[in-house]
């Protein structure tokens, strides 16, 4: 299945050392150009900076239908990197969009893309055996500002079974 990703995933779990958790579950994330000037030149020193520009498995795309980023960017108020991405999934036919911004996922959603966050990156990556547990780096991203609700952590940990 292909999988494109926003940069926010990307800058999370590289923050806590796990970027490499999407090359283990997915093989390649398709990133469009805007993301990538995001994460890689506009976020220069910062977390997934480095990362995601020696990532092999990260694959940049320009994106063709730019009428459509600007109607996305329009309509819902997203941002250049949230609209390239949800319009790369349709480009590139991708099974899966990874973004955490609920706006964001609200409009892939709304043009039937199936989307995962962070969060659900790390019970995939418990589930499929590339981490023991969801607690830990969860409570990592907490600590450096990422923001959850206390129902959806609590839902989260139970559905991880480490209550």
């Amino acid at each position: 299945m292909s999988v494109a990703a926003d940069s926010g995933p990307l800058i999370s779990l590289a923050s806590i050392s796990l970027l490499d958790l999407l090359a283990s579950l997915f093989h390649t994330i398709h990133i469009p150009n805007s993301v990538y000037q995001e994460v890689v030149a506009a976020g220069k020193g910062r977390a997934g900076s480095e990362e995601v520009a020696r990532a092999v498995w990260i694959e940049r795309h320009e994106i063709k239908k730019k009428g459509d980023v600007a109607k996305l960017i329009r309509e819902y108020g997203l941002g250049k990197g949230e609209s390239e991405a949800v319009v790369l999934v349709k480009e590139i036919n991708a099974g899966l969009l990874i973004v955490d911004d609920r706006v964001a996922r609200k409009c892939a959603a709304s043009q039937k893309i199936s989307v995962i966050g962070t969060a659900g990156i790390l019970l995939l990556a418990k589930e499929s055996g590339f981490i023991k547990s969801v607690r830990e780096p969860l409570g990592e991203l907490l600590r450096g500002g990422f923001y959850l609700s206390p129902s959806s952590y609590q839902k989260i940990i139970t559905i991880a079974g480490e209550n």
